[in-house]
């Protein structure tokens, strides 16, 4: 992950003008500027870090001299108490960035979490947690990085970089043999090496560019009705 991106700190950017505004009323009117401080960020429960890197962004854009210490990486499992981050630097910029850095990292390190818990579970198989493109908008790149710290696997990152065939899309179509037609067609111009699709079935489905339940619902789907789409959340 580059976390000085363009796209990182103009999320950074758009989350303390979210929060801050016009200025912190607050922190302006106790604490005089240019008041020293520290800070520390503890783990207060079990978790897996992720997004650790985002607090320096968010308190250097507050304060560019502020000193930021990550005492653990990414990826890594800590218990509660463990001391995550250590800041030093403007009071003003500590007390105005902190709800926005422990927002992305009570985010992330959730997603983190949770994920290390099923690919816990699933230890031993080969089976393995891929992510979705269910993301918060926005914020896809940070919480798919979540995922890969928790020990999980992405998938395609948008609309762009795969081919994946749902229900919707044979419905259009009119059938599973013409999606694939045009998809192999369009696959063939744009791609240099086409994915050759695997010996799923008779079809020539493949498993990775279907749908959750698609082979298990269009044999029965696309005969329903021409052009009719239907999306569930």
């Amino acid at each position: 992950m580059n976390w000085h991106s363009d796209e990182i700190e103009g999320l950074v950017r758009q989350a303390l003008a979210e929060d801050v505004g016009t200025g912190d009323a607050t922190t302006t009117s106790i604490v005089p500027q240019g008041t020293p401080a520290k800070a520390k960020i503890l783990a207060r429960e079990p978790l897996v870090c992720a997004g650790l890197p985002l607090v320096e962004n968010v308190f250097r854009a507050l304060d560019r001299e502020m000193r930021v210490g990550c005492l653990h990486n990414d990826g890594s499992f800590v218990e509660p108490g463990a001391e995550l981050v250590e800041l030093a630097g403007e009071a003003q910029a500590i007390l105005t960035g902190e709800r926005t850095a422990l927002n992305f990292l009570a985010h992330l390190c959730g997603i983190a979490t949770l994920t290390r818990r099923f690919v816990e579970q699933l230890a031993g198989t080969r089976t393995r947690i891929r992510d979705t493109r269910k993301t918060t908008p926005g914020l896809r790149a940070l919480e798919k990085y979540a995922v890969k710290a928790g020990g999980g696997a992405n998938h395609r990152f948008g609309l762009y970089d795969a081919i994946l065939i749902k229900e919707n899309h044979i419905a259009i179509a009119g059938g599973v043999k013409a999606a694939l037609d045009r998809a192999h067609a369009y696959a063939s111009l744009k791609m240099a090496a086409p994915r050759a699709a695997s010996a799923y079935d008779a079809t020539g489905l493949d498993p990775e560019m279907v749908g959750p339940g698609l082979r298990r619902s269009c044999a029965r789907r696309w005969r329903r009705g021409r052009n009719l789409c239907c999306w569930t959340i």
